[in-house]
């Protein structure tokens, strides 16, 4: 369990007897629990989330505004707190403009694709096999509904939705002193 490896890390650190130590991860131990025993162990972290799969990040931190600052070529970034006091959060928006154009485009000859076969079954009924077997799917099932009539549908507003995570991810940190 990640809270065992943190513990351990916090003993091993100690021994060391470092003055400062930041901690860093993915998105695998972004927990209010990790964060919390992070802080606690090493002092400060720097978290990689999946924009797409926290809700605080879909919700509060993608919906702000603000300008990004360009930090090279291909990335730029913007600095995004939420909350208050100790049990702020603060983001790191980044942005790769290229990568999203690939984002994009990769998902415009998904959607092509998906239409194509769409097309093949004029009776487009949910609860048939080839209809099961493309909802399942992890390339087309994102893009898919069911209407009330039970027909398979593409479901525009989650290519919509899709779209607002292209070439993005978040760095989440408790570190005031790391520049963007």
């Amino acid at each position: 369990s990640e809270v065992t490896l943190i513990n351990r890390i916090r003993d091993v650190l100690r021994g060391w007897r470092l003055g400062r130590a930041l901690f860093v991860a993915d998105s695998g131990m972004n927990s209010l629990e990790n964060r919390l025993e992070l802080a606690r162990a090493c002092g400060r972290y720097v978290l990689a989330c999946r924009a797409a799969s926290v809700a605080e990040i879909k919700k509060d931190v993608l919906s702000r505004g603000g300008r990004y600052r360009t930090i090279r070529g291909n990335l730029r970034a913007k600095e995004v707190v939420v909350g208050e006091g100790e049990m702020r959060r603060r983001y790191i928006v980044c942005h790769n403009p290229a990568q999203a154009e690939r984002e994009a485009k990769h998902r415009a000859e998904v959607i092509v694709q998906l239409e194509l076969k769409l097309a093949e079954h004029p009776n487009r009924d949910a609860t048939a096999k080839w209809a099961a077997k493309l909802r399942a799917s992890g390339r087309y099932g994102r893009y898919l509904a069911v209407n009330k009539a039970g027909k398979l549908r593409i479901n525009r507003a989650a290519i919509r939705e899709a779209a607002r995570y292209d070439g993005r991810w978040v760095l989440l940190t408790n570190d005031d002193t790391l520049s963007v």
